[in-house]
């Protein structure tokens, strides 16, 4: 009786772990696209300073958690978040608003498509 609970107990957990990891894929790539969002309208306002700012932080956090990721989710969306960043540097440098906001645009749209895989929705429960 005591392996039945044991039993129990551990699927419990590793349910809650998966819960919070659906939840926190959420979180952390609604607040990455954002912040990138931003980055691309900060650069087409001519706003190369706040533009920067903000790439820089979503380059930091990215950079943080991509290991992280990395071990949870296929590698493909992974590079192409890393070849958008090294692009986002040039256009950064040579302050192209329309290639930049592009740029943060797809980051954007693969950060959006890591998190419908891997985010808290109904049909990722089931």
């Amino acid at each position: 009786m005591l392996r039945l609970w044991i039993g129990i107990g551990i699927l419990a957990i590793l349910l809650a772990m998966g819960i919070g990891l659906l939840w926190g894929s959420g979180v952390f790539f609604e607040e990455l696209s954002q912040d990138l969002q931003q980055a691309g309208d900060f650069a087409l306002a001519g706003n190369w300073q706040a533009a920067g700012e903000k790439v820089e932080k979503s380059r930091e956090k990215w950079e943080a958690y991509r290991p992280f990721w990395a071990s949870f989710t296929d590698h493909e969306p992974v590079e192409q978040m890393q070849n958008l960043f090294s692009q986002l540097e040039l256009y950064r440098a040579r302050q192209l608003e329309v290639e930049f906001a592009a740029v943060c645009r797809n980051l954007v749209h693969v950060a959006e498509a890591i998190d419908e895989a891997h985010g808290l929705r109904w049909w990722s429960v089931l």
